[in-house]
């Protein structure tokens, strides 16, 4: 498992001791953590949708605009633009990179897809005044021979 002597001896010395309950994690030292884990959700929902959805006039969320989002809708008193990015890092969300050409607006999409997806699928029928072509690749002629003078 990849543990230390010390550290076995350590876990089995407080299993002894203290039953299951020892088998806990300890207090630990450092500060304890100033936002709650549902506080953490809802400042990283709004990245999960464009920020027309939430009537907000941006293209793309930025961090300190989910922090401010996140300040004018009452989940945190202030909120560091940091903080957000770490979050966002943590769970590989980069609202910043969403791609506008997922979401399609052509009207026409589906009648140019569905011929490049008939043409992947080799399921096109071409037009009746397109002459085929039963190869594709050029006819090739053997080299020609040179004679020695």
């Amino acid at each position: 498992m990849g543990l230390r002597l010390d550290t076995v001896r350590r876990w089995r010395g407080r299993f002894a001791e203290q039953d299951l309950p020892g088998l806990k994690d300890r207090q630990r030292c450092g500060r304890p953590p100033v936002f709650t884990p549902l506080q953490v959700a809802e400042v990283k929902a709004p990245a999960c949708r464009l920020p027309a959805e939430s009537g907000v006039p941006l293209s793309r969320w930025s961090c300190p605009e989910l922090a401010y989002e996140a300040t004018r809708r009452g989940i945190t008193a202030f909120m560091s633009a940091s903080t957000v990015r770490r979050w966002l890092a943590d769970d590989a969300l980069k609202p910043w990179q969403h791609r506008s050409w997922i979401f399609i607006t052509d009207p026409g999409f589906r009648v140019k897809a569905r011929r490049v997806l008939d043409l992947y699928a080799r399921a096109w029928q071409a037009p009746r005044s397109t002459p085929t072509r039963t190869s594709s690749a050029p006819t090739r002629r053997p080299p020609r021979r040179v004679d020695p003078m």
